[in-house]
């Protein structure tokens, strides 16, 4: 009887109708903890209700989430995937919702049957929910606007970026940059990202797509908040510093609501050119943006027409969290509109995310799927000698 209700009630968070979009060879999971244990609800095509699967225990799990270990050997594996062997056949493809710690998982990146990565043997969706099934990220990239945000100048003189500003700053439009104070403690230095301008020049000389860089004094808030308003299809790149302002992973659920709020409004953003004027006290003249993006910004943003937003940036998948959700930046641009999202689950190594990168494009602008395009590039980083190490490519993972 109480699996017949356990059964019932997951059934109730994962509806059947979700699953009308299911094609062949392709199945649907939500994983989430449940008692003792983390559960998969588990539907394919063809089936006419969903199946609950057994995984490892939540304090196995748990446990090794975090751990160094993680992309290392085949434990994650054969708590989280093995279990789903008589549902999920190599070469088909899975849509999942993580739930619990496996939210800071790269389910891609873990180690199968004969140190096989799991990236090679299934085609991995992580998505946000599995209402609308995102088969428009299997096509082809087309040739589109890319807009490039890196190299920042932390320190850029406010004269100047007033000058290459100044008309987001008219009465008219003044509403679309509405800053939000800073709050993140003062302070703090952040030092300019030495690969991040590279990475940008590298990206650039694709010159098969039109990519439009913003480094140095260009590099600000409030133009990235204007290259946001479009009405076509678009992409952008943000190569710069994230930051926390509350503990990542943080439980929210015993907090009051007002407290709530408050964190998840302000819980991460991104640095822009000029934001450590702001980190050191000072007040940014001629109504300039402070250089901090805040996540209550971001989901302020229409960004319906962003195809694909790349944070290679740090912890951009993780924040502070509940029982339902992650506030994270992924989230925040998530809400904005934004499809697809390139993001990472803990710290990066700058040259190797620069070099990572330029694998990544490379692929996309031969016309390969985002997917597609990320795996290819998690393969060449395995190839490459200076950066095989999981801790270099496993902190990548695409959100739909």
């Amino acid at each position: 009887m109480r699996r017949q209700i356990l059964i019932l009630l997951l059934g109730l968070l994962f509806p059947i109708a979700s699953f009308a979009e299911l094609q062949r060879g392709e199945v649907g999971v939500r994983f989430a903890p449940q008692g003792n244990y983390y559960f998969a609800t588990v539907m394919r095509h063809g089936w006419d209700r969903p199946r609950l699967v057994r995984l490892g225990s939540v304090s196995e799990i748990d446990s090794l989430s975090r751990s160094s270990s993680l992309y290392r050997d085949k434990q994650m594996y054969q708590l989280l995937l093995y279990p789903l062997r008589d549902v999920l056949h190599t070469g088909e493809t899975l849509f999942f919702v993580p739930g619990g710690q496996i939210r800071f998982i790269n389910l891609a990146a873990l180690v199968g049957p004969h140190g096989k990565r799991c990236f090679r043997m299934y085609k991995l969706f992580r998505v946000s929910s599995l209402e609308h099934l995102p088969h428009e990220g299997r096509k082809k990239m087309l040739e589109m606007q890319v807009e490039v945000f890196g190299g920042m100048d932390y320190y850029a003189d406010p004269e100047e970026m007033w000058r290459n500003s100044w008309f987001c700053h008219s009465d008219r439009v003044q509403q679309y940059y509405e800053d939000i104070p800073g709050r993140i403690p003062y302070g703090e230095n952040y030092t300019r990202l030495s690969s991040s301008r590279d990475e940008t020049k590298s990206i650039f000389s694709l010159s098969r797509w039109v990519f439009i860089p913003k480094t140095g004094v260009k590099a600000q808030e409030e133009i990235f908040r204007q290259g946001t308003r479009r009405s076509y299809p678009y992409m952008m790149h943000l190569s710069t510093h994230s930051f926390q302002s509350h503990q990542p992973g943080m439980e929210i659920d015993g907090l009051t609501e007002n407290l709530q709020k408050e964190i998840t409004g302000m819980c991460c953003g991104l640095l822009f050119s000029g934001a450590g004027h702001t980190l050191e006290g000072r007040e940014m003249p001629y109504r300039l943006n402070d250089g901090l993006l805040y996540s209550q910004e971001i989901i302020k943003l229409d960004m319906r027409w962003c195809d694909l937003l790349v944070l290679a940036c740090c912890n951009t998948a993780e924040g502070p969290a509940s029982r339902q959700t992650i506030f994270s930046l992924g989230n925040a641009f998530k809400e904005a509109g934004v499809h697809t999202l390139l993001l990472t689950l803990g710290g990066i190594n700058d040259k190797a995310t620069s070099v990572f990168m330029k694998y990544f494009y490379s692929y996309l602008v031969d016309g390969y799927t985002k997917h597609d395009a990320l795996d290819r590039a998690r393969a060449d980083m395995m190839r490459n000698a200076d950066f095989s190490d999981p801790v270099y490519w496993a902190p990548f993972i695409m959100l739909d």
